[in-house]
């Protein structure tokens, strides 16, 4: 039975070869860094514009770029933005859009295994690619993560590293990447652990700021692992189901 990390590369890779990743350089480059922008003494979030999700279906019909700003003005120190169509409903233009007008930092989401994943993001005007370790350690790539993680700092991005399962994790926190992410969700059977996060952060060397994903939906939660560790958190679903994003990300940060 093939798994979803298995199934949304192959998706990857049939939009790679269509060429839906082919970007023009339109010579706007978002130079603003992730790691610059975290505060140590508080609570600090990624907003994720998420139309949809593997686990919940839509989550919402439509974002604009207007959302994205507001997030910004209310606390979030950066946006993350999905690439995906097929599984995420992303949008390479609404990255572009976000990006021209926002002076935060764009993470470009995506299931990356090519290096034309991150020019597109380059030239799309993100700082920042998210790498999935279990993608390599599953040899399904056709480069290494080495090679992947050399190419976005040769084109001045930041690197997020990210990982489930702790010998893996373990593993990559030797990496010379800015950011080791941590994720509650297995994305190889997607089941959730909100307590994953505390299991790993205590076992490991803390070498790096920590991204902490999946399955914060309170603000109890994410004081809870700020304390064991997290330096930022990624959170995209409980923001965007919410009536009110912007006032569900204020509850978060403790500002409502």
């Amino acid at each position: 039975m093939i798994n979803f990390l298995q199934k949304t590369v192959e998706i990857t890779r049939s939009a790679i070869e269509s060429g839906y990743y082919e970007i023009e350089n339109n010579m706007f480059h978002n130079t603003f860094s992730l790691k610059d922008s975290i505060d140590p003494n508080k609570l600090n979030i990624i907003a994720e514009l998420k139309l949809k999700s593997p686990t919940k279906g839509i989550i919402k019909e439509e974002v604009d770029s207007n959302l994205a700003i507001k997030l910004i003005e209310n606390g979030s120190i950066g946006l993350s933005l999905h690439a995906n169509r097929e599984i995420f409903n992303g949008s390479l233009k609404l990255i572009r859009e976000i990006a021209i007008r926002t002076s935060r930092p764009i993470l470009f989401k995506d299931f990356i295994i090519d290096k034309k994943q991150i020019e597109a993001a380059k030239n799309l005007g993100a700082s920042c690619i998210l790498l999935i370790a279990e993608i390599f350690e599953h040899g399904l790539s056709n480069y290494s993560l080495k090679e992947l993680v050399t190419y976005a700092k040769k084109l001045n991005m930041e690197v997020i590293l990210e990982a489930h399962d702790f010998d893996i994790v373990n593993k990559i926190n030797n990496y010379d990447v800015d950011f080791l992410g941590i994720n509650n969700r297995n994305l190889v059977t997607l089941e959730l652990n909100t307590e994953h996060f505390s299991n790993v952060i205590r076992k490991i060397n803390k070498k790096k700021p920590i991204v902490a994903e999946s399955g914060y939906s309170s603000h109890s939660q994410l004081l809870k692992d700020f304390k064991e560790g997290a330096d930022c958190f990624l959170i995209g679903t409980s923001i965007m189901e919410a009536k009110d994003p912007i006032k569900k990300l204020k509850e978060l940060l403790g500002n409502d």
